[in-house]
């Protein structure tokens, strides 16, 4: 249990601040023991803290999808199949890109990589969130694994060539 101190008692002591969290060593009827900024037990009374509630480490939840994915750059879409379980489009004045499954590419596809997973968060996320991609590119590029990002309405969806270590660094971020 942690706790946050909201009230100093002993205006000399430099062993806290109010505005610190630190961890409960053991209780006592009238309040908690810690260990102050410099290691030194200190007892707190009731009314100078109040608990720390920990929220999980993240509530989002990524899931791996089964197949191997390809990034093209395509002619057209002619020949690409929009029904497909997954298809991605993408246009601007320069290319048109599509990404889908590797045995789904078309026949028209002027460039193309292979080899990538796909990972999904679950769920449909609300466009008020902030930062979501952002946090899980961070902690991939933490450890060297570069990506290819995907939003749609929904969720967001990752593709890496590098998808066992990619699984690795979710499981220990607790979205697996």
């Amino acid at each position: 249990m942690k706790v946050k101190i909201i009230k100093k008692k002993m205006d000399f002591s430099i062993e806290y601040e109010v505005g610190d969290i630190l961890e409960v060593t053991g209780t006592w009827y009238g309040g908690v023991h810690v260990n102050g900024r410099s290691g030194v037990p200190v007892s707190l009374d009731k009314d100078e803290y109040e608990e720390v509630v920990e929220e999980k480490k993240n509530t989002l939840e990524i899931e791996m999808i089964d197949g191997n994915f390809s990034i093209c750059k395509v002619e057209d879409y002619s020949m690409a199949n929009l029904d497909a379980k997954y298809c991605f489009l993408g246009k601007t004045d320069e290319e048109k890109s599509l990404v889908c499954l590797s045995e789904q590419a078309p026949a028209n596809t002027i460039e193309r990589e292979d080899g990538w997973k796909a990972f999904r968060i679950k769920g449909v996320l609300d466009f008020s969130l902030v930062g979501i991609l952002s946090k899980i590119a961070g902690i991939l590029a933490e450890e060297n694994i570069g990506i290819f990002a995907i939003s749609t309405y929904n969720t967001d969806y990752i593709l890496t060539k590098d998808w066992e270590k990619a699984v690795e660094v979710f499981k220990k971020n607790s979205y697996m």
